[in-house]
This record gives structure tokens, C-alpha cells and sequence, in this order.
């Protein structure tokens, strides 16, 4: 039996040779979309054997167009039930319950398909259209790239690759919108996998590699490793992690630094966790908004809480003085925490000293319009750091020389912007950005496009279909309804 490559690198290039719209690599195996099966394949020409199979070529027939239009099924009641379902967000699985089938079949007097049936010729339809438009949309252009994790509902981890244009015609809007390109099910989330993942997802775009001049990801080991691997085959690329990221990491230090802060936090948001009857009391007491609750692994959140708590101190106080300590130990800690004016002293500090850098991060994560701007608000961010005394400031500052050294392309696009905007010219080190590609950063993203957060619906398209619907299936789904309501 031969044995099949080891090499990823060598079954990518078979698949774009041959035709990156149908094969895709999952894990070890050469995955055809079309006929919707792994193919085992130890040569490329097995891959040019299996297109020429009956079964493959009349269903590429059918669902590439190549000897179907595609047009020949727009206006039918199968391909209208199809958008629909895409552009309503609607769980695909209602398609197959007896009830709306009957009710359905009724009133249009057409016969339902089965759900399988859509998705394996209308929806491979609607998604291949919407692949073209946006390679349409991108050819040509200069490009970013950013990869962005989430989990589906059985805590399976999802890959997104999302891409966008670094230059813009359009002055009146400068900052071109982000394109979910594609979204794979990862099975090991390691760097390789992360480079796979791209290599495959940059082949389906089908750009040019001198092209590609940004990548933008979390700070997570296997991203930075995958950074390395990638800048190695795309020499033009440069690799930075989420500025919004770095500063949330640089201010960890600070929760940490007020213990009496994060017990009272702590206690807060525990007593009016389930608790109906104090949620309403506290309202209507105050007609205020709940204390904003901490993210994990995000401190700006942290510091937004402890400036709303010093804002509203003695508000807050009066409420929580008012609830009975016997109802439960959150109660009784808190209003201890309240009598002591050390918690209203470090909660006034961290206002004067960290209110702008968790506003600065805010705006870091609304993704700023051009270079300049992200670089201005890091700037101001690395202020902010340098002023801080005593030990905790030593701590920020060790973090932020950290950040600063492991993050060489951090410092070219710096110096990038300098450039741009005639500062410090004649200290510019740009390393290997060619002179001409220079202009192509003025828009450059600094942080990472949140792809729940940038593409509207994203979340319900995984709650709804992930149970119930192969990954190959709902990233079509997710291409096609994420861009028709964000991009396109």
C-alpha cells in the first residue's frame, strides 16, 4: 500500500492545483465538498480521477455550475425557501418537522424538500456565489488577515478567517469592512493547525502571497508560533497581536493590586445574581443601571465596574445597607467592605489613574479607522503606564517592555507611521517592507475583528444549526448570512 504525505504543504498545493472551490484539507484527509466525503488520495491525479467519477461530475453539474447554470434554479420555491432560511436565520432543521411541512405544502401547494436536499445543492448555491463575489470584491487589493477562535455549543473550537482590503478609494469611509471567508471546525488547536488553517483558507481566496501584509491575532502561544510559520512563507507578511489584547494584559496587575476592590466587586455582583426582589429594589431605588459585570481575562472591564462603583458610592451604599446580612454571607461582606474608607480611597485612585486607559481600550476594540489612531491611543496607553508609581507601576512597566520586545512588527508599524505622518524619519527601521508597500499600512487594523462582535447573528447561526448540522454545512451558512448582513 503507498504510503500517503506526511507533508501538509504538498496536499494544500494538490488541492490548488487542481480546484480549491471543492477539495479541502480535514486533518489528514482530502475532503471533497461537492460530493460531500473524504477521498483517499496518495497522488494528485487521484484527485483529477475522482472529478471524472459520475457521481462527482453530475453533481458538480448541478451545484458548480459547470454544466448547470446556477441561474436555472433562482426563482423556484426551493431556492426561495433557501435564501430565506439564510437571510431570516432560521434553524434549518424546522425544514424536516411534520407540522410547518404540512403547513407550508398548504398554502404554497408546493411539495417541501428535504432539508439535506437544500443544503446539498441550494445552499452550496447561495455560499459559491457568495465565495465569488467577495474574491471579486478582494482581487486585486492589498489584504489583512485575522484569525479569531469561538466554540460551538458542544465546545468544539471554530476557526474563523476573516480578511479585509488595506487600501480604500473611498475617502469618505476609509476603513474597509471585514469578510468572514471562512470558518473550520479545529479538532487540536495548535500552531500548525492555526497554519493550516490559513493556507488553506489564503488558497480558497486565491490571492497573490506578496499581496498579504497583515495578520492580526491573539496573543496565545499557538498564535505567535503559527506568526512564525506563516511570515516564512509569506515574506511580504507582517504579524502583530490585538493592541486592545496587549493593554488588557498590561493592566492585569492592577485587580490584583486592590484586593478590597475585587472582594467588593465580587460581593456585588454575587447578591444581585438571582435575586429578583433586590435586582427591583435597586432600580427602583435608584433608577441606575446594574453595576457592569467583569469579563474574564479582560481588566478593562474590571476598571469600568470600579469606576461605576466610585461614581455611584454612596448611592450603591444606601442600597446595599438597606438589604438583610441574614439573607446572605455576599450581603454581610459588603456592607462590612462599605464601612471601611480604604474601599472608597483605592476605588478613587484607580479612577484618577485608570478611567482613560479602559476607556482607551473601548476604543481600541471599536476598531480604529487608520494606523494613526491605534497607534495614538497606544501611545497614550503607554503614558498612562510610565506615570504609575510604586510597585504596581514597576509591574505595568515590565509587562509593557514585555509586550514591546516580543512584538518586532509591533515596532515596524510604528515606524511605518512615523513615516506616514513625517515623524522621527530619520530613525525609521522598516525591515523587510518594500518601499512601495509603505502606503498600503495607512489603514492598517491594530486589533482583532471580534468575529461575534463584527458580524451580526454569527452566535445564533452556531446555537441553532451546530447540534444537528456537519461544519462544512454551517460555514456556508456562516459565509453567506454573516456577509449578506456585514460586508456586502
Amino acid at each position: 500500500m503507498p504510503k500517503m504525505p506526511k507533508n501538509e504543504n504538498i496536499k494544500i498545493k494538490w488541492i490548488r492545483d487542481v480546484d480549491n472551490r471543492i477539495f479541502k484539507l480535514d486533518g489528514d484527509e482530502i475532503f471533497c465538498t461537492i460530493c460531500n466525503k473524504q477521498i483517499v488520495c496518495y497522488r494528485k491525479s487521484q484527485l483529477h480521477q475522482h472529478m471524472a467519477t459520475k457521481t462527482h461530475t453530475k453533481l458538480a453539474a448541478e451545484l458548480l455550475g459547470i454544466a448547470t447554470s446556477v441561474a436555472e434554479y433562482e426563482g423556484d420555491f426551493n431556492s426561495d425557501l433557501c435564501q430565506t432560511l439564510i437571510e431570516g436565520n432560521i434553524p434549518w432543521n424546522v425544514v424536516n418537522d411534520p407540522s410547518f411541512r404540512t403547513f407550508l405544502e398548504k398554502y404554497t401547494k408546493n411539495t417541501m424538500p428535504d432539508e439535506s436536499c437544500l443544503r446539498m445543492i441550494y445552499l452550496r448555491n447561495f455560499y459559491y456565489r457568495k465565495l465569488n463575489q467577495m474574491q471579486g470584491e478582494l482581487n486585486n487589493h492589498h489584504i489583512w488577515i485575522c484569525v479569531d477562535l469561538t466554540t460551538n455549543m458542544t465546545g468544539c473550537n471554530i476557526a474563523n478567517f476573516i480578511v479585509g482590503k488595506l487600501e480604500n478609494n473611498d475617502m469618505s469611509n476609509p476603513s474597509s469592512p471585514p469578510y468572514l471567508f471562512a470558518a473550520k471546525e479545529l479538532t487540536n488547536v495548535n500552531g500548525s493547525s492555526i497554519t493550516q488553517f490559513v493556507n488553506e483558507s489564503i488558497s480558497l481566496l486565491g490571492s497573490q502571497h506578496e499581496k498579504i501584509l497583515l495578520l492580526v491575532t491573539n496573543g496565545a502561544p499557538y498564535m505567535l508560533e503559527a506568526g512564525i510559520d506563516l511570515k516564512m512563507q509569506y515574506p511580504d507578511l507582517l504579524h502583530i497581536t490585538c493592541l486592545a489584547d496587549k493593554l488588557n494584559h498590561l493592566a492585569e496587575p492592577i485587580s490584583f493590586a486592590f484586593p478590597l476592590v475585587n472582594d467588593f466587586i465580587n460581593c456585588v455582583q454575587q447578591l444581585l445574581t438571582k435575586a429578583p426582589y433586590r435586582v427591583g429594589y435597586y432600580k427602583s431605588t435608584l433608577n441606575l443601571e446594574l453595576p457592569p459585570e467583569p469579563v474574564i481575562n479582560k481588566t478593562s472591564s474590571w476598571i469600568k465596574t470600579a469606576v461605576f462603583h466610585v461614581d455611584n458610592f454612596e448611592s450603591i451604599k444606601k442600597v446595599i445597607q438597606a438589604f438583610n446580612p441574614e439573607d446572605c454571607d455576599a450581603i454581610k461582606h459588603a456592607q462590612q467592605l462599605m464601612e471601611n474608607d480604604q474601599l472608597f480611597y483605592d476605588l478613587l485612585y484607580i479612577k484618577s489613574n485608570f478611567e482613560q486607559l479602559y476607556l482607551i481600550i473601548e476604543r481600541l476594540e471599536d476598531n480604529p479607522s487608520s494606523l494613526k489612531e491605534s497607534i495614538k491611543l497606544f501611545n497614550d496607553a503607554e503614558q498612562i503606564v510610565r506615570d504609575i508609581a510604586g510597585d504596581l507601576g514597576n509591574s505595568m512597566r515590565d509587562k509593557l517592555g514585555e509586550i514591546l520586545q516580543r512584538n518586532s512588527d509591533l515596532m515596524t508599524l510604528m515606524n511605518l507611521n512615523n513615516i506616514l505622518n513625517y515623524n522621527h524619519i530619520g530613525n525609521c527601521d522598516v525591515g523587510n517592507v518594500k518601499r512601495k508597500n509603505i502606503i498600503k499600512y495607512k489603514f492598517a487594523p491594530m486589533t482583532l475583528f471580534d468575529v461575534e462582535k463584527s458580524f451580526p447573528g454569527y452566535k445564533k447561526v452556531i446555537v441553532e444549526n451546530s447540534p444537528n448540522m456537519p461544519i462544512y454545512d454551517l460555514e456556508k451558512i456562516l459565509i453567506t448570512y454573516c456577509n449578506d448582513n456585514y460586508s456586502l
